[in-house]
Protein backbone atom coordinates (compact mmCIF):
# COMPACT_ATOMS: atom_id res chain seq x y z
CA UNK A 1 0.00 0.00 0.00
CA UNK A 2 2.74 2.45 0.97
CA UNK A 3 4.74 1.56 -2.17
CA UNK A 4 1.72 2.55 -4.24
CA UNK A 5 1.44 5.81 -2.26
CA UNK A 6 5.15 6.58 -2.84
CA UNK A 7 4.60 6.37 -6.59
CA UNK A 8 1.47 8.51 -6.31
CA UNK A 9 3.36 11.13 -4.29
CA UNK A 10 6.05 11.32 -6.99
CA UNK A 11 3.31 11.86 -9.56
CA UNK A 12 1.82 14.60 -7.35
CA UNK A 13 5.20 16.35 -7.12
CA UNK A 14 5.58 16.29 -10.91
CA UNK A 15 2.04 17.60 -11.32
CA UNK A 16 2.88 20.56 -9.06
CA UNK A 17 6.25 21.13 -10.74
CA UNK A 18 4.82 21.41 -14.26
CA UNK A 19 1.52 23.05 -13.34
CA UNK A 20 0.84 26.46 -14.89
CA UNK A 21 -0.77 27.59 -11.64
CA UNK A 22 2.28 27.26 -9.42
CA UNK A 23 3.35 30.84 -10.18
CA UNK A 24 -0.09 32.36 -9.50
CA UNK A 25 -1.68 33.78 -6.35
CA UNK A 26 -2.83 30.28 -5.30
CA UNK A 27 0.69 28.82 -5.52
CA UNK A 28 0.90 28.83 -1.70
CA UNK A 29 -1.72 26.05 -1.63
CA UNK A 30 0.49 23.83 -3.82
CA UNK A 31 3.10 23.72 -1.08
CA UNK A 32 0.45 23.24 1.61
CA UNK A 33 -1.23 20.36 -0.27
CA UNK A 34 2.14 18.63 -0.72
CA UNK A 35 2.86 19.05 2.99
CA UNK A 36 -0.53 17.67 4.00
CA UNK A 37 -0.15 14.75 1.60
CA UNK A 38 3.21 13.91 3.17
CA UNK A 39 1.78 14.45 6.68
CA UNK A 40 -1.09 12.08 5.96
CA UNK A 41 1.36 9.48 4.64
CA UNK A 42 3.67 9.75 7.66
CA UNK A 43 0.71 9.71 10.06
CA UNK A 44 -0.55 6.51 8.44
CA UNK A 45 2.85 4.86 8.86
CA UNK A 46 3.11 5.63 12.58
CA UNK A 47 0.94 2.72 13.69
CA UNK A 48 1.60 0.53 10.63
CA UNK A 49 5.28 0.16 11.60
CA UNK A 50 4.33 -1.70 14.79
CA UNK A 51 0.94 -3.18 13.83
CA UNK A 52 2.23 -6.65 12.89
CA UNK A 53 4.28 -7.04 16.07
CA UNK A 54 1.38 -5.91 18.29
CA UNK A 55 -1.12 -8.14 16.47
CA UNK A 56 1.03 -11.24 16.98
CA UNK A 57 2.25 -10.12 20.44
CA UNK A 58 5.87 -10.20 19.31
CA UNK A 59 8.78 -7.85 19.97
CA UNK A 60 9.01 -4.98 17.51
CA UNK A 61 12.02 -5.47 15.15
CA UNK A 62 14.79 -2.89 15.43
CA UNK A 63 14.16 -1.76 11.87
CA UNK A 64 10.52 -1.01 12.66
CA UNK A 65 11.50 0.71 15.93
CA UNK A 66 13.80 3.05 14.03
CA UNK A 67 11.16 3.68 11.38
CA UNK A 68 8.37 4.48 13.85
CA UNK A 69 10.61 6.92 15.77
CA UNK A 70 11.69 8.60 12.53
CA UNK A 71 8.09 8.71 11.31
CA UNK A 72 6.92 10.38 14.53
CA UNK A 73 9.65 13.02 14.25
CA UNK A 74 8.80 13.64 10.61
CA UNK A 75 5.09 13.90 11.45
CA UNK A 76 5.68 16.57 14.10
CA UNK A 77 8.06 18.44 11.77
CA UNK A 78 5.51 18.47 8.94
CA UNK A 79 2.82 19.54 11.39
CA UNK A 80 4.80 22.63 12.33
CA UNK A 81 5.38 23.45 8.65
CA UNK A 82 1.63 23.28 7.92
CA UNK A 83 0.96 25.91 10.57
CA UNK A 84 3.75 28.14 9.21
CA UNK A 85 2.83 27.86 5.51
CA UNK A 86 -0.89 28.55 6.01
CA UNK A 87 -1.26 32.34 5.87
CA UNK A 88 -2.96 34.11 8.77
CA UNK A 89 -5.77 35.44 6.58
CA UNK A 90 -6.67 31.87 5.53
CA UNK A 91 -6.79 30.51 9.09
CA UNK A 92 -10.57 30.43 9.28
CA UNK A 93 -12.51 29.22 12.32
CA UNK A 94 -13.02 25.84 10.66
CA UNK A 95 -9.29 25.56 9.94
CA UNK A 96 -8.46 26.45 13.55
CA UNK A 97 -10.93 23.81 14.84
CA UNK A 98 -9.50 21.10 12.56
CA UNK A 99 -5.95 22.24 13.36
CA UNK A 100 -6.73 21.98 17.08
CA UNK A 101 -8.33 18.55 16.61
CA UNK A 102 -5.22 17.15 14.90
CA UNK A 103 -2.97 18.48 17.65
CA UNK A 104 -5.10 17.29 20.58
CA UNK A 105 -6.36 13.99 19.15
CA UNK A 106 -3.58 12.71 16.90
CA UNK A 107 -0.38 14.33 18.20
CA UNK A 108 -1.22 14.57 21.91
CA UNK A 109 -3.26 11.34 22.23
CA UNK A 110 -2.56 9.15 19.19
CA UNK A 111 1.25 9.28 19.05
CA UNK A 112 1.63 8.57 22.81
CA UNK A 113 -0.31 5.29 22.27
CA UNK A 114 2.34 4.17 19.78
CA UNK A 115 5.15 5.43 22.02
CA UNK A 116 3.74 3.45 24.96
CA UNK A 117 3.58 0.26 22.90
CA UNK A 118 7.17 0.82 21.72
CA UNK A 119 8.31 1.19 25.34
CA UNK A 120 6.45 -2.01 26.30
CA UNK A 121 8.26 -3.84 23.51
CA UNK A 122 11.72 -2.53 24.39
CA UNK A 123 11.11 -3.36 28.08
CA UNK A 124 9.86 -6.87 27.13
CA UNK A 125 6.49 -6.28 28.76
CA UNK A 126 3.14 -7.53 27.52
CA UNK A 127 1.34 -5.14 25.18
CA UNK A 128 -1.56 -3.24 26.73
CA UNK A 129 -3.67 -3.78 23.59
CA UNK A 130 -3.89 -6.04 20.55
CA UNK A 131 -3.90 -5.13 16.85
CA UNK A 132 -7.66 -4.61 16.67
CA UNK A 133 -7.65 -2.36 19.72
CA UNK A 134 -4.72 -0.39 18.28
CA UNK A 135 -6.60 0.08 15.01
CA UNK A 136 -9.75 1.22 16.83
CA UNK A 137 -7.74 3.62 18.99
CA UNK A 138 -5.89 5.21 16.07
CA UNK A 139 -8.59 5.40 13.36
CA UNK A 140 -10.58 8.27 14.90
CA UNK A 141 -7.40 10.17 15.72
CA UNK A 142 -5.96 9.65 12.24
CA UNK A 143 -9.24 10.81 10.71
CA UNK A 144 -8.54 14.31 12.07
CA UNK A 145 -5.54 14.52 9.71
CA UNK A 146 -7.71 13.39 6.78
CA UNK A 147 -10.40 15.96 7.65
CA UNK A 148 -7.83 18.77 7.73
CA UNK A 149 -6.41 17.69 4.38
CA UNK A 150 -9.88 17.52 2.81
CA UNK A 151 -10.73 20.97 4.18
CA UNK A 152 -7.56 22.50 2.67
CA UNK A 153 -8.27 20.86 -0.69
CA UNK A 154 -11.86 22.15 -0.73
CA UNK A 155 -10.79 25.59 0.51
CA UNK A 156 -8.06 25.90 -2.15
CA UNK A 157 -10.58 24.95 -4.85
CA UNK A 158 -12.96 27.63 -3.58
CA UNK A 159 -10.17 30.21 -3.61
CA UNK A 160 -9.13 29.19 -7.13
CA UNK A 161 -12.74 29.40 -8.32
CA UNK A 162 -13.15 32.85 -6.80
CA UNK A 163 -9.91 34.05 -8.39
CA UNK A 164 -11.02 32.62 -11.72
CA UNK A 165 -14.28 34.56 -11.43
CA UNK A 166 -12.42 37.75 -10.54
CA UNK A 167 -9.99 37.20 -13.41
CA UNK A 168 -12.90 36.76 -15.84
CA UNK A 169 -14.53 39.96 -14.61
CA UNK A 170 -11.20 41.74 -14.82
CA UNK A 171 -10.75 40.51 -18.38
CA UNK A 172 -14.19 41.81 -19.40
CA UNK A 173 -13.48 45.14 -17.74
CA UNK A 174 -10.06 45.33 -19.40
CA UNK A 175 -11.54 44.59 -22.83
CA UNK A 176 -14.12 47.32 -22.29
CA UNK A 177 -11.43 49.80 -21.31
CA UNK A 178 -9.30 48.73 -24.26
CA UNK A 179 -12.12 49.35 -26.74
CA UNK A 180 -12.93 52.66 -25.10
CA UNK A 181 -9.26 53.64 -25.13
CA UNK A 182 -8.95 52.69 -28.79
CA UNK A 183 -11.93 54.84 -29.74
CA UNK A 184 -10.57 57.72 -27.67
CA UNK A 185 -7.17 57.35 -29.35
CA UNK A 186 -8.69 57.42 -32.84
CA UNK A 187 -10.68 60.53 -32.04
CA UNK A 188 -7.66 62.19 -30.44
CA UNK A 189 -5.46 61.43 -33.45
CA UNK A 190 -8.10 62.79 -35.80
CA UNK A 191 -8.53 66.11 -34.00
CA UNK A 192 -4.90 66.53 -32.83
CA UNK A 193 -3.19 65.91 -36.17
CA UNK A 194 -2.82 69.55 -36.99
CA UNK A 195 -1.81 70.78 -33.51
CA UNK A 196 0.25 67.83 -32.21
CA UNK A 197 1.66 65.50 -34.85
CA UNK A 198 2.67 68.07 -37.48
CA UNK A 199 4.68 70.13 -34.92
CA UNK A 200 6.34 66.90 -33.69
CA UNK A 201 7.33 65.95 -37.23
CA UNK A 202 8.87 69.37 -37.75
CA UNK A 203 10.74 69.02 -34.44
CA UNK A 204 12.04 65.62 -35.56
CA UNK A 205 13.54 67.09 -38.72
CA UNK A 206 15.17 69.85 -36.69
CA UNK A 207 16.73 67.27 -34.32
CA UNK A 208 18.25 65.41 -37.28
CA UNK A 209 19.76 68.67 -38.53
CA UNK A 210 21.22 69.45 -35.10
CA UNK A 211 22.68 65.93 -34.85
CA UNK A 212 24.82 66.58 -37.94
CA UNK A 213 26.75 69.34 -36.19
CA UNK A 214 29.68 68.62 -33.86
CA UNK A 215 29.24 69.65 -30.30
CA UNK A 216 31.47 72.49 -29.19
CA UNK A 217 32.56 70.64 -26.06
CA UNK A 218 33.02 66.86 -26.21
CA UNK A 219 34.08 66.43 -22.57
CA UNK A 220 32.03 66.33 -19.39
CA UNK A 221 32.83 68.80 -16.66
CA UNK A 222 34.14 67.48 -13.35
CA UNK A 223 30.77 67.94 -11.63
CA UNK A 224 28.89 66.23 -14.45
CA UNK A 225 31.33 63.31 -14.42
CA UNK A 226 30.79 62.90 -10.68
CA UNK A 227 27.01 62.90 -11.19
CA UNK A 228 27.47 60.30 -13.94
CA UNK A 229 29.44 57.99 -11.67
CA UNK A 230 27.00 58.43 -8.78
CA UNK A 231 24.11 57.46 -11.04
CA UNK A 232 25.78 54.20 -12.06
CA UNK A 233 26.68 53.50 -8.44
CA UNK A 234 22.98 53.86 -7.52
CA UNK A 235 21.98 51.56 -10.39
CA UNK A 236 24.47 48.95 -9.18
CA UNK A 237 23.10 49.13 -5.66
CA UNK A 238 19.54 48.66 -6.89
CA UNK A 239 20.66 45.69 -8.96
CA UNK A 240 22.29 44.12 -5.87
CA UNK A 241 19.12 44.66 -3.87
CA UNK A 242 17.06 42.99 -6.58
CA UNK A 243 19.45 40.03 -6.62
CA UNK A 244 19.13 39.68 -2.83
CA UNK A 245 15.35 39.84 -3.12
CA UNK A 246 15.38 37.13 -5.81
CA UNK A 247 17.57 34.93 -3.61
CA UNK A 248 15.22 35.39 -0.64
CA UNK A 249 12.15 34.59 -2.74
CA UNK A 250 13.92 31.46 -3.97
CA UNK A 251 14.66 30.28 -0.42
CA UNK A 252 11.08 30.86 0.77
CA UNK A 253 9.60 29.06 -2.23
CA UNK A 254 11.62 25.93 -1.48
CA UNK A 255 11.07 25.66 2.28
CA UNK A 256 9.09 22.46 1.77
CA UNK A 257 11.48 20.95 -0.80
CA UNK A 258 13.62 19.08 1.71
CA UNK A 259 14.88 15.53 1.88
CA UNK A 260 12.85 13.70 4.55
CA UNK A 261 15.85 11.77 5.92
CA UNK A 262 18.38 14.60 6.26
CA UNK A 263 16.39 17.83 6.23
CA UNK A 264 18.52 19.33 3.43
CA UNK A 265 17.24 20.24 -0.04
CA UNK A 266 16.20 17.52 -2.49
CA UNK A 267 16.40 17.08 -6.28
CA UNK A 268 13.14 19.00 -6.78
CA UNK A 269 14.65 22.04 -5.03
CA UNK A 270 17.81 21.66 -7.13
CA UNK A 271 15.75 21.77 -10.34
CA UNK A 272 14.12 25.01 -9.19
CA UNK A 273 17.55 26.44 -8.32
CA UNK A 274 18.90 25.57 -11.80
CA UNK A 275 15.86 27.22 -13.39
CA UNK A 276 16.44 30.33 -11.24
CA UNK A 277 20.12 30.58 -12.21
CA UNK A 278 19.35 30.05 -15.92
CA UNK A 279 17.11 33.12 -15.81
CA UNK A 280 19.87 35.18 -14.18
CA UNK A 281 22.31 37.20 -16.26
CA UNK A 282 25.45 35.53 -14.83
CA UNK A 283 23.95 32.03 -14.84
CA UNK A 284 26.63 29.70 -13.36
CA UNK A 285 29.72 31.84 -14.05
CA UNK A 286 30.04 32.79 -10.37
CA UNK A 287 28.70 29.52 -8.90
CA UNK A 288 30.83 27.09 -6.88
CA UNK A 289 29.73 23.43 -6.87
CA UNK A 290 31.12 21.04 -4.24
CA UNK A 291 30.30 17.31 -4.56
CA UNK A 292 30.66 15.21 -1.39
CA UNK A 293 30.61 11.40 -1.63
CA UNK A 294 30.75 9.13 1.45
CA UNK A 295 33.68 6.70 1.18
CA UNK A 296 32.87 2.96 1.16
CA UNK A 297 29.23 3.63 2.01
CA UNK A 298 28.07 0.35 0.46
CA UNK A 299 30.27 -1.53 2.91
CA UNK A 300 28.53 0.25 5.79
CA UNK A 301 25.12 -0.85 4.50
CA UNK A 302 26.29 -4.39 3.84
CA UNK A 303 27.97 -4.77 7.23
CA UNK A 304 25.68 -2.85 9.59
CA UNK A 305 22.40 -2.50 7.70
CA UNK A 306 20.48 0.38 6.15
CA UNK A 307 19.42 1.82 9.51
CA UNK A 308 23.05 2.56 10.39
CA UNK A 309 23.57 3.74 6.81
CA UNK A 310 20.79 6.28 7.28
CA UNK A 311 22.42 7.50 10.50
CA UNK A 312 25.73 7.97 8.63
CA UNK A 313 23.95 10.00 5.91
CA UNK A 314 22.26 12.15 8.57
CA UNK A 315 25.62 12.64 10.30
CA UNK A 316 27.26 13.94 7.10
CA UNK A 317 24.28 16.22 6.36
CA UNK A 318 24.51 17.73 9.86
CA UNK A 319 28.22 18.41 9.39
CA UNK A 320 27.57 20.10 6.03
CA UNK A 321 24.92 22.40 7.52
CA UNK A 322 27.47 23.61 10.09
CA UNK A 323 29.87 24.83 7.39
CA UNK A 324 27.60 26.83 5.07
CA UNK A 325 25.72 30.13 5.17
CA UNK A 326 21.96 30.45 5.13
CA UNK A 327 22.18 31.75 1.55
CA UNK A 328 24.02 28.60 0.34
CA UNK A 329 22.27 25.42 -0.77
CA UNK A 330 22.93 21.83 0.40
CA UNK A 331 21.29 19.11 -1.71
CA UNK A 332 21.06 15.37 -1.15
CA UNK A 333 21.78 14.43 -4.77
CA UNK A 334 21.88 10.64 -4.46
CA UNK A 335 21.85 7.94 -1.81
CA UNK A 336 25.20 8.91 -0.28
CA UNK A 337 26.09 11.93 -2.41
CA UNK A 338 25.58 15.60 -1.51
CA UNK A 339 25.97 18.87 -3.43
CA UNK A 340 26.86 22.26 -1.93
CA UNK A 341 26.19 25.34 -4.09
CA UNK A 342 27.81 28.65 -3.11
CA UNK A 343 27.58 31.93 -5.02
CA UNK A 344 30.35 34.53 -5.34
CA UNK A 345 33.35 32.55 -4.07
CA UNK A 346 36.77 31.86 -5.60
CA UNK A 347 38.45 28.46 -5.95
CA UNK A 348 40.94 28.95 -3.11
CA UNK A 349 38.23 29.82 -0.58
CA UNK A 350 36.11 26.91 -1.82
CA UNK A 351 39.04 24.51 -1.31
CA UNK A 352 39.50 25.78 2.25
CA UNK A 353 35.83 25.21 3.03
CA UNK A 354 35.87 21.73 1.46
CA UNK A 355 39.03 20.74 3.35
CA UNK A 356 37.48 21.85 6.66
CA UNK A 357 34.36 19.82 5.85
CA UNK A 358 36.47 16.75 5.11
CA UNK A 359 38.55 17.05 8.29
CA UNK A 360 35.58 17.71 10.58
CA UNK A 361 33.63 14.74 9.19
CA UNK A 362 36.67 12.50 9.64
CA UNK A 363 37.30 13.61 13.22
CA UNK A 364 33.67 13.67 14.34
CA UNK A 365 33.26 10.13 15.59
CA UNK A 366 29.84 8.59 15.06
CA UNK A 367 28.46 6.58 17.99
CA UNK A 368 25.26 4.62 17.31
CA UNK A 369 24.71 3.20 20.83
CA UNK A 370 26.76 1.86 23.74
CA UNK A 371 27.19 -1.68 22.34
CA UNK A 372 28.01 -0.47 18.83
CA UNK A 373 31.60 0.31 17.78
CA UNK A 374 32.32 3.96 16.97
CA UNK A 375 32.37 4.57 13.23
CA UNK A 376 34.90 6.81 11.49
CA UNK A 377 33.31 8.36 8.41
CA UNK A 378 35.39 9.85 5.59
CA UNK A 379 34.36 11.60 2.38
CA UNK A 380 35.82 12.37 -1.03
CA UNK A 381 35.19 15.87 -2.39
CA UNK A 382 35.27 17.40 -5.88
CA UNK A 383 35.13 21.16 -6.55
CA UNK A 384 34.36 23.29 -9.60
CA UNK A 385 33.90 27.07 -9.79
CA UNK A 386 32.16 28.76 -12.72
CA UNK A 387 30.82 27.30 -15.97
CA UNK A 388 28.68 28.33 -18.91
CA UNK A 389 25.81 26.06 -17.89
CA UNK A 390 24.75 23.58 -15.21
CA UNK A 391 25.83 20.45 -17.10
CA UNK A 392 29.31 21.87 -17.62
CA UNK A 393 29.65 22.80 -13.94
CA UNK A 394 28.41 19.36 -12.80
CA UNK A 395 30.78 17.53 -15.17
CA UNK A 396 33.78 19.51 -13.94
CA UNK A 397 32.96 18.87 -10.29
CA UNK A 398 32.27 15.17 -11.01
CA UNK A 399 35.65 14.80 -12.72
CA UNK A 400 37.31 16.41 -9.69
CA UNK A 401 35.49 13.92 -7.43
CA UNK A 402 36.75 11.05 -9.60
CA UNK A 403 40.32 12.31 -9.17
CA UNK A 404 39.85 12.48 -5.39
CA UNK A 405 38.68 8.85 -5.33
CA UNK A 406 41.49 7.73 -7.62
CA UNK A 407 44.00 9.36 -5.24
CA UNK A 408 42.85 7.07 -2.44
CA UNK A 409 39.64 8.71 -1.20
CA UNK A 410 39.39 10.98 1.85
CA UNK A 411 40.70 13.70 -0.47
CA UNK A 412 39.70 17.13 -1.85
CA UNK A 413 40.30 17.70 -5.56
CA UNK A 414 39.55 20.64 -7.87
Amino acid sequence: MFAAWDQSYIALQKLVKFSHGKDTAVSNYYTLILLLAELRDQAGRVASNIMAAVSFQQAIPETNLARTLQTQRQTRYLWELVNVVQSEQDKTNEFKQLHHAVRTEFLDKGLPIVTNLVEQSTQHRRYSMDGTQLTDAMVDKFSTVVKLQNFILDYSLDVAAEEKKQARNQLIFTLFLSVLSLLTAVMTMFYAKKWVFEPLIRARHQLFKLARHRQADQHLTTNNAQDYLSLFDAIQRIENMLQQRDALEFQLKHIANTDSLTGVANRFALDEYIKFRNNHSTRFKQTCLIIIDIDHFKQVNDRYGHIVGDVVIQHVANQLRQHIRSSDLVVRYGGDEFLVLIEGIDLLKAQQIAEKIRIDIQHAGLSIHDDFPELMVTVSIGIAVGAGNWIGLLERADQALFRAKAAGRDQVSA
